[in-house]
């Protein structure tokens, strides 16, 4: 009986730490899944992540790849907690509305960038690594907030910057299926 007993609290603990670093890892899925689709691919050819058409490179790169800093440090979405209330009052998101009442927000502050794991032609960098790297080279800045997930639905704010200060924060709509995250919309929540 004794034995049973532990093989059953076993499974139960097995169990719950594998939910657990599921939930860690829907993060990773959801940019891996939809890298492109967030960033998209116009730096490929103007060498920017935001396009401003007097300061774009017209005849393309000469190299296989582009620069992106990535800030591994995931921010806080308190601040833009009014202009996402905003978006969700749009009746194409309001089935988001129990995700940012009742949703997980993530607990994590940082992530791993090595396991994002599908960016196409882009070269992902960490912030705090380029030191070594010539500046001018680096297409923009990607920032992420923490994510809301909540079955199979999400919410996750993404903030896409260059050189000169300019920039986007975004609101990405992802949904749940055929066993991977699409991203079902994308709005603009801030622009500088």
């Amino acid at each position: 009986m004794k034995s049973n007993k532990l093989i059953f609290y076993v499974l139960i603990v097995s169990f719950l730490i594998s939910c657990k670093k599921k939930k860690s890892d829907e993060f990773y899925n959801l940019i891996s899944e939809n890298f492109l689709n967030i960033v998209d691919t116009f730096a490929y050819k103007s060498g920017r992540l935001i396009q401003i058409p007097e300061l774009n490179i017209t005849n393309g790169l000469k190299r296989n790849y582009v620069i992106i800093s990535v800030d591994t440090i995931l921010k806080s979405n308190i601040n833009y907690q009014k202009s996402i209330s905003s978006i969700l009052s749009n009746r194409i998101y309001r089935n988001f509305e129990s995700l940012v009442e009742n949703g997980e927000k993530s607990n994590e502050i940082s992530f791993e960038l090595s396991k994002i794991n599908k960016y196409g032609h882009y070269q992902l960098l960490n912030s705090n690594s380029l030191i070594k790297i010539d500046r001018n080279l680096i297409a923009g800045q990607l920032s992420f907030f923490k994510p809301f997930i909540l079955n199979e639905k999400a919410l996750l704010l993404v903030s896409i910057n260059d050189k000169s200060k300019s920039g986007i924060i975004y609101a990405c709509f992802f949904q749940f299926k055929r066993n991977k995250w699409v991203l079902i919309g994308k709005e603009e929540v801030e622009r500088w």
